[in-house]
């Protein structure tokens, strides 16, 4: 079969963007492309000659270091042999289709001062532990393949493409099998990328399993023209003939549009980690917060000293002397009980890191936490003596208990933290909510501390996209440094207004509540992990 196109489609440039549109209407269950598999690139699973024979020339790569390689490895270390080849290639078409110096604005090449305008910690941290982990790992690659012509890789295209190697990845085209976990593991002894083989691998690859029952790892033309948005249905599948694939939609297409398909489950961290770009009201958006407890302990004691003072309100001008500020002085007078209770019933991880996402919601292991650290004693009780027995135990020793100390699981801690996982006393309910609302505003407060508000990020994107319109095919260095600050505001923005956001819905459910208590019963914003 040769490579089709729905005569409806065509690649156009759109906001300054490579992608595929409409010329007339594409209904549903349209096949968008059909690719023979000769014209794929594709690595099936396996780690010997009998998966898949190497493809590669003995002169460029060692077949032995290809077979025990992870795919993305291999896939990448393919697509730089076909691009080496030139017009030689099988596929030089499709070789010279594919965007191989997009991968330059990666974040792993931005310098440290672009890094930081991201705002965000947990980004930050990824960027820089891949930065320093491909610097060592390219070391490891040149003496792997001494001699051989694939090893002529320098660092700075090393560290420019394979940003994507660790990152914890879904494949496109809306299979979303998670793959290779542990890949600081898998990277140790195998081949990192040169130019932007690992970054094309990841980002315009998919998984399937065709009619031969194996499963392989894909590259096919015109398959990834499309781009992403989180809300696209449409699914790469094995033609019934074997012979093939195809790019099917399940939406219907008006005139005119662009087509999009999802490229996975990620945030806009993985997003910007992966591909280099930031999705507006990615619904799949989220904000770390790096330990509750501790982030609460230090607010507790910052308005307590402002009050003993009589300075300014505290870091959020929270109402310390109403609910909020209840919410506050309780972890911070039982802070170090809570913590070792919290640790035996098997939940501190969760407040370890809170991934909080729209609307407030938390994976429901939080809320479990969260009730347990806002329960009275008594409350405790009433679902178990044993709770409030260890309770006590906790108070007599949270002052001798180290926060690294592996401390025994209370008997039935599963039972009993099953106990806390459905929703709660009214009371208690509210106390709850509040908490997680506080957390949310703390959250906020300190994205923005000694750095830039959401409304100042707004202006700032305006100014610097209104700057950015320039003409030519090569970019300054100045004009770069603007693009990636432009990326770097998205960025923050959505960050931000997912914390905005759901500060303010929290704060109209925890009025109703605290205004009416008997009117509802807090079920928890949750979501499913």
């Amino acid at each position: 079969m040769d490579l089709e196109i729905l005569p409806q489609l065509e690649v156009r440039v759109i906001n300054g963007i490579r992608g595929v549109a409409t010329k007339s209407l594409v209904p549903v269950g349209s096949t968008l492309t059909a690719v023979p598999w000769e014209a794929c690139i594709a690595v099936v699973a396996g780690n010997d000659e009998d998966a898949q024979p190497c493809p590669i020339a003995a002169d460029w790569i060692d077949a032995q270091y290809w077979y025990g390689a992870p795919w993305y490895v291999k896939m990448a270390t393919w697509l730089l042999y076909e691009r080496a080849q030139g017009d030689g290639s099988a596929y030089a078409p499709y070789m010279r289709q594919l965007p191989w110096d997009e991968c330059a604005e990666m974040p792993v090449e931005w310098s440290q001062e672009d890094i930081l305008e991201l705002q965000y910690p947990p980004v930050w941290s990824s960027i820089f532990e891949l930065s320093n982990h491909l610097e060592l790992q390219h070391a490891a690659f040149r003496k792997a393949n001494e001699g051989k012509a694939g090893a002529a890789t320098d660092l700075a295209s090393f560290r420019r493409v394979a940003r994507c190697a660790i990152a914890d990845v879904t494949v496109a085209a809306n299979t979303f099998d998670e793959i290779e976990r542990d890949a600081t593991t898998t990277w140790q002894n195998s081949m990192p990328q040169a130019t932007a083989a690992v970054a094309l691998a990841f980002s315009r690859c998919f998984q399937l399993t065709a009619k031969d029952g194996k499963l392989r790892h894909v590259m096919a033309p015109w398959g990834d023209m499309f781009n992403h948005k989180s809300h696209s249905y449409s699914e790469f599948r094995p033609l019934l003939t074997g012979v093939g694939i195809e790019l099917r939609t399940y939406t219907e297409h008006q005139p005119d549009r662009e087509v999009f398909i999802s490229y996975g489950f990620k945030s806009n961290d993985r997003l910007l980690e992966i591909y280099g770009f930031v999705e507006a009201n990615n619904p799949l958006e989220d904000f770390v917060i790096e330990d509750v407890l501790e982030m609460f302990r230090e607010e507790a004691e910052e308005a307590a000293q402002q009050q003993a003072t009589g300075g300014a309100a505290p870091l959020l001008g929270l109402d310390i002397e109403g609910s909020a500020g209840e919410a506050l002085r309780h972890v911070a007078s039982q802070g170090g009980a809570r913590d070792v209770l919290l640790r035996r019933l098997g939940l501190k991880p969760y407040l370890r890191q809170v991934a909080l996402h729209h609307q407030g919601r938390v994976l429901p292991e939080v809320l479990t936490a969260l009730r347990v650290l806002m329960a009275t004693r008594d409350e405790l009780a009433a679902v178990s003596p044993d709770l409030a027995a260890a309770l006590d135990e906790a108070s007599a020793s949270a002052a001798t208990t180290n926060k690294d100390d592996d401390l025994e699981l209370i008997d039935g801690a599963l039972a009993l933290r099953r106990a806390f996982a459905a929703p709660a006393a009214v009371a208690l309910e509210a106390r709850t909510r509040m908490c997680l609302l506080v957390t949310c505003r703390l959250a906020l407060a300190r994205a923005c501390e000694g750095a830039t508000g959401l409304a100042e990020d707004r202006a700032l994107l305006r100014a610097e996209e209104a700057k950015a319109r320039f003409a030519g095919a090569e970019p300054t260095p100045e004009q770069r440094h603007r693009q990636r600050l432009i990326t770097a505001l998205k960025f923050r923005i959505e960050k931000k207004a997912l914390l905005s956001g759901a500060q303010q819905y929290l704060s109209v459910l925890t009025k109703v509540q605290l205004e009416n208590p008997t009117a509802m019963v807090f079920d928890g914003p949750k979501v499913r992990g």
